[in-house]
């Protein structure tokens, strides 16, 4: 019985490390950014849903903590938390490591009338005030332009503040996801926005825990997105 056992034992150490099985559980971080992510959205935002559906493909179950978005970056690197999401790539701090693409946002300028004239970005932060969430880790361009014209750049702590802001005449213009901007000024009955220019698509990407556990996740929800990993089993 002693040998059954002890050659038992050795198989197990032999094995290595155990796969991503049905059952498994990933918990992350993430900020209220409707509509991609927050607690009281169907499926909690857009977002979410589809990290949770590409996971589920594995039988992996996705939980979410949902902080103000400065917490929710420093929290994801305790306890048993995998990351946090979604994240722009620029926000991906020391410690952790950006998947692949998820899905995207936009980043433009917006304004509640288009009134607002310039030529270019540059021109922008010249002549006009410009709302910016303070926590956010916008473009080199966009960051570079808000330091060197810094009284014209007007910080919000989060995006509902922003929204505000911009309908109480703080600034004449924001820099934000458009639908963000536009989704948060309907729940607060603020009016409508309109873009005034539209920059780029952003990737928003998982930023995983970059030790051997995280290391391992990415690589699978590489795979996953690739479309390499078969099915998981009906339990």
């Amino acid at each position: 019985m002693r040998l059954l056992i002890a050659a038992i034992m050795l198989l197990c150490l032999c094995a290595g490390p155990v796969p991503a099985t049905a059952g498994e559980v990933w918990t992350i971080t993430s900020l209220e950014w409707p509509p991609h992510s927050g607690p009281d959205l169907p499926e909690q935002g857009t977002a979410i849903a589809d990290l949770r559906r590409i996971l589920a493909a594995e039988g992996i179950e996705l939980r979410v903590v949902f902080l103000p978005w400065a917490r929710a970056k420093q929290e994801a690197g305790n306890g048993d938390n995998a990351g946090y999401y979604p994240a722009w790539v620029e926000e991906v701090t020391p410690g952790f490591a950006a998947s692949p693409p998820i899905v995207f946002s936009r980043i433009g300028v917006m304004a509640r009338t288009r009134s607002v004239r310039f030529a270019d970005l540059r021109d922008l932060f010249a002549r006009h005030t410009v709302g910016l969430v303070k926590t956010y880790a916008y473009p080199e361009a966009i960051a570079r332009l808000a330091a060197e014209f810094p009284r014209h750049a007007i910080w919000a702590p989060d995006e509902r503040t922003l929204a505000r802001m911009l309908f109480h005449g703080r600034f004449e213009t924001a820099i934000t996801d458009p639908e963000v901007l536009e989704h948060t000024a309907r729940e607060e009955n603020l009016g409508q926005t309109i873009v005034l220019l539209e920059m780029e698509r952003k990737a928003l990407v998982l930023a995983l825990r970059d030790d051997e556990l995280g290391r391992a996740r990415l690589e699978l929800l590489r795979r996953l997105l690739n479309g390499d990993v078969d099915p998981a089993p009906e339990p």
